[in-house]
């Protein structure tokens, strides 16, 4: 599979994500979403938006897909993260 293979709301994703564009990144959510990170559960759009922009957008984060795959009607990305963050943990 190649990039432009993906489906457009992934690619959407990906561009809002490295844009940076905290609208146009969670609008590539369903109003259920539900986000795990750091132990936390943020559930919705409101959510997901909140916790990006400190987590996310505030530090700069840009994705690159590596790899991706079709498992069980469902695609799996695999991203290389860079950013301002902490990268010692």
């Amino acid at each position: 599979m190649k990039l432009y293979d993906l489906p457009q709301i992934i690619l959407d994703f990906i561009t809002a994500t490295n844009k940076p564009d905290p609208i146009a990144y969670v609008e590539c959510f369903h109003e259920d979403a539900i986000v795990w990170d750091e132990g936390e559960k943020r559930q919705g759009k409101a959510a997901i938006l909140e916790w990006s922009d400190k987590h996310q957008f505030a530090v700069n984060v840009r994705i690159k897909p590596k790899q991706y795959k079709m498992d069980m009607n469902k695609i799996i990305v695999t991203f290389q993260l860079d950013g301002d963050y902490d990268k010692t943990g």
